[in-house]
């Protein structure tokens, strides 16, 4: 997971990079850059360790609510849950998380294995949840419990957008799980189930089965939408526009749409597969912040939606300049194996004012 992230949102453009083979778990989560999400996701093992990105995001938003002394004697070391994982990676946006987290404290165990979800927040744009799991037997470095998550107000057009999980202790773990409603209209209350059906680690050599269902209600926290226009990048056939922006007390979207001119000469004759997007953002103060992708819908590879998510916003900034960076994949084997056709390369930069 932490190579996925590092790779999309700590590469260095400005450094020369070599045509790179691309695993099985990033060959799906391209894929499903280019794939409709207007159905129902069936989350199978595969997509949770993919953590999407484009579609893919991550980052969860949950706290471990210390006043509680079970458990705080549960997590000794790490504490907060959002604090330890944003230590871990700079990338992550949970500075805020914290102190919007709604406390849920419930524990299922089954197979041996006791999973407590104790925090989850709904902020209109995604749902996170924190959880802990403690384990009779050595679950590995990163296990992580996967299973269905529906939500009752939403029939399509939300995706999982990230799992991350660590071992903090002899048979104990951490983990941070995301949700992106990436369509439709955000309800101000949300009836949320996570029905974990299997925990999967690289060191079981079979998922531990089990029943470990929770099902909880949140109020979604306060949010301003600003509908924009004029906003957009263009070059080489490559373009985005830059359509909306969602402000939270914890985080800042950013929703585009991506299109790719189909006719260019590459798609054939450098067998290109698929156009990717991501972003960098600066205000004019100098600050620099972590993007997270959070995925992508659409029917067409050639014209997408996407969303990105960051922290929140310096009250004092004026404007922001978000850069488009274009990732070109092709398939190199008849496995469907891809590596990038070349050097990712920035495409003007769009300029917000955030005044207006």
């Amino acid at each position: 997971m932490k190579k996925l992230y590092r790779q999309f949102n700590e590469l260095n453009i400005d450094i020369e990079v070599e045509p790179m083979h691309v695993d099985e778990v990033e060959r799906k989560r391209i894929k499903n850059a280019v794939l409709m999400k207007k159905k129902k996701p069936n989350l199978t093992r595969k997509l949770s360790a993919a953590s999407l990105l484009a579609a893919a995001v991550l980052i969860l938003s949950i706290t471990l609510n210390m006043t509680n002394p079970v458990l705080a004697a549960k997590l000794p070391i790490i504490g907060n849950i959002f604090e330890h994982f944003q230590k871990e990676n700079k990338a992550y946006v949970f500075d805020e998380y914290n102190e919007y987290s709604t406390e849920i404290g419930t524990t299922k165990k089954s197979s041996g294995i006791e999973i407590t979800i104790t925090n989850a927040v709904y902020d209109g744009e995604s749902v996170t949840i924190a959880y802990t799991m403690k384990s009779e037997v050595d679950l590995g470095e990163k296990p992580y419990l996967d299973g269905p998550s529906p939500i009752e107000e939403f029939d399509y057009g939300y995706i999982q957008g990230g799992l991350i999980t660590e071992k903090i202790g002899d048979k104990e773990y951490a983990g941070l799980y995301i949700t992106d409603l990436m369509s439709g209209v955000k309800p101000e209350k949300i009836h949320f189930r996570w029905d974990g059906n299997a925990v999967y680690s690289e060191k079981l050599k079979e998922p531990i089965e089990g029943d470990w269902s929770f099902a909880f209600t949140l109020d979604t926290l306060e949010s301003k939408e600003r509908r924009l226009q004029g906003y957009h990048s263009q070059d080489g056939g490559m373009e985005t526009l830059l359509y909306k922006m969602v402000s939270t007390p914890i985080s800042t979207t950013f929703y585009f749409t991506e299109k790719v001119d189909e006719h260019l000469d590459q798609w054939k004759e450098e067998n290109w597969e698929t156009v990717m997007f991501r972003y960098l953002v600066k205000d004019n103060l100098g600050n620099e912040y972590n993007v997270l992708p959070n995925g992508g819908y659409g029917d067409s590879k050639f014209y997408m939606n996407s969303r990105i998510t960051t922290s929140t916003i310096d009250k004092k900034a004026s404007f922001l300049m978000i850069t488009p960076v274009v990732e070109i994949f092709r398939i190199v084997n008849d496995d469907g194996v891809m590596e990038l056709v070349k050097e990712p390369y920035p495409i003007e930069p769009i300029k917000l004012d955030l005044k207006k």
